[in-house]
């Protein structure tokens, strides 16, 4: 007689959630599970994550299949690289696939991702499904804030929220996880305490974050600090020459731009408070010293520039082009 994961099995790897976890398997157990859910957190809090072990749950035959992301019966829409929203077409062909027999599992299940950016139209449309979806019809809503979307769909579907852990959970989490995050934290025990900061209660950014350091994170912590200085001193030729010559890749542009985004934030938060939780700088003097060369402004400019073009990288630019398109944007804001 084979024998099946039971739910609470299913949930044990995802790190924390612990009342989460205990909700979700005795609502399996007791036949008491939602159709529908909103899944929030911010990200990297493993949202998706639990979707997927909840899918597994329901149908724990095919559970090793479905964690590998290889059941045809689990439906995943996402927001397209190209677009700022999801539209009524991707929730149109949701609601078609929904009345469509599974071909594996004894249920349909739809996870929708970036669901905060469902448009009005979109979301309405989704309504009906929500309130009375056909029979083994599970709808899963992944969004950072359920206040995002309308309360009308919030009305429908109770929210599951992720645990934001404190710094000293993802401090002992972390070397359970990686290796090199203990190792990390004994190496350089004020760049742990940076990586932990800046990871904002997520699991998911703290390990990314920690990846990120194992390669060449070190190296493009210091490239951002040479594009500050460069924006400090007013040599607009200089990080021209910078930006065009260094070659990046659209990954380490992406974590130059959030280190630089990271330091403008560092930056305005010197001025206006007493005890800023810092990201970038390692101390506060470093922090001031480069903060009072800028005024509020540039550095609120700088912060939009960095985060708007980091935005852009989804679209696969040409980076040649991109890069030089940064030196003159930052430029521009510094002055």
């Amino acid at each position: 007689m084979d024998v099946f994961p039971k739910p609470e099995e299913i949930f044990e790897p995802l790190c924390g959630n612990e009342a989460l976890k205990s909700y979700l398997s005795a609502s399996i157990r007791n036949g008491r599970l939602s159709h529908a859910y909103i899944i929030e957190g911010v990200a990297g809090s493993g949202k998706f994550t639990l979707a997927t072990m909840l899918s597994a749950a329901l149908a724990p035959q095919f559970s090793e299949k479905i964690m590998a992301g290889g059941c045809v019966d689990v439906n995943v829409y996402s927001l397209p690289e190209d677009k700022k929203s999801i539209g009524i077409a991707t929730v149109r062909e949701l609601k078609y696939r929904a009345f469509i027999q599974p071909q594996e599992l004894p249920c349909q299940i739809f996870i929708v991702r970036d669901a905060h950016t469902l448009t009005a139209e979109a979301q309405n449309s989704l309504l009906k499904i929500l309130e009375e979806p056909p029979k083994g019809v599970y709808i899963f809503l992944l969004c950072e804030n359920a206040s995002l979307l309308l309360p009308t769909v919030r009305s429908r579907a109770p929210s599951l929220k992720m645990q934001s852990f404190t710094e000293e959970e993802l401090g002992l989490l972390l070397p359970q996880l990686d290796k090199k995050a203990g190792e990390l934290s004994k190496r350089s025990p004020e760049d742990y305490s940076l990586l932990l900061r800046s990871a904002s209660g997520s699991i998911g950014k703290a390990l990314a974050g920690l990846s990120r350091r194992k390669d060449s994170k070190s190296a493009l912590r210091e490239k951002a600090a040479t594009v500050i200085g460069h924006l400090r001193e007013g040599k607009a030729t200089e990080l021209l020459l910078f930006f065009a010559t260094q070659g990046l890749q659209r990954d380490d542009m992406l974590t130059l731009l959030c280190y630089l985004r990271e330091a403008s934030r560092d930056m305005l938060a010197v001025k206006k408070c007493e005890e800023p939780r810092l990201l970038f700088y390692l101390s506060r003097e470093a922090a001031d010293e480069d903060a009072y060369s800028f005024a509020a402004e540039s550095l609120l400019k700088i912060y939009n520039i960095s985060d708007s073009m980091a935005e852009e990288l989804s679209a696969n630019p040409n980076m040649n082009v991109f890069s030089i398109k940064c030196a003159c944007a930052l430029s521009e804001a510094a002055t």
